[in-house]
This record gives structure tokens, C-alpha cells and sequence, in this order.
């Protein structure tokens, strides 16, 4: 989702003018990817299946990029995966990454 002029409920830090309006175009986007994976194996002669591996995994990806200028780009963004194993054997798994990333572009 991409939006001009967005109305802010507070004043910006270090803006000259007092208004709560953003100038330049900022994007909000929001990535979520669920994968079920199931290994198992069959007795021929039964109808039983044995789990022996797998996992589930969610990832969630929420960003922010607003453009400053036509040389500043800002990006804030959270990235989250969860790893829950069908067998008790692995623990589930929960990596998170976030931060601020500043792009600049040197060139004309």
C-alpha cells in the first residue's frame, strides 16, 4: 500500500513547518508465508503412517519505506520465522530480525 501525503497524528522532530503532513510517498507492506512440510513413513502390510520429520514454518515480514528525497530512502522493517518440528525431538525455533536500514544514492 502506497500512499502521498500521509496525515500524521503528531508533529514530525525537526521540521520547519508545522503541519503533520508527510510530502513524500510511504509504503506499507506486510509479506506472511506459512509452509507445512510432513515426512512419514508407511507399513505396507497396516494402515499406520510414522511421523519421522517435518516442520511448520511462519514467516512475518512488516515494512515501512518512506523516500526523504530523491536521494534518501528509509526502510524500517521486522522480519519473524517460527519453526515448530512435528516430532518432540527439535525444540521450536523463533529467529527475529529488525531495524532501521538508511539507503543513500550518491549519484546525479
Amino acid at each position: 500500500w502506497r500512499k502521498r501525503g500521509l496525515k500524521l497524528p503528531f508533529k514530525l522532530p525537526f521540521t520547519k513547518k508545522d503541519t503533520k503532513t508527510l510530502e513524500n510517498d510511504i509504503s506499507f507492506r506486510f509479506d506472511l508465508t506459512y509452509r507445512d512440510n510432513a515426512i512419514s513413513n508407511n507399513i505396507l502390510d497396516q494402515q499406520n503412517k510414522i511421523p519421522t520429520g517435518g516442520q511448520k514454518v511462519l514467516n512475518i515480514n512488516p515494512s515501512i519505506d518512506y523516500v526523504l528525497n530523491n536521494r534518501i530512502r528509509l526502510r524500517l522493517f521486522l522480519e519473524q520465522s517460527r519453526i515448530i518440528g512435528y516430532i518432540a525431538t527439535p525444540p521450536p525455533v523463533i529467529n527475529t530480525r529488525a531495524g532501521l536500514q538508511v539507503n543513500i544514492s550518491l549519484a546525479q
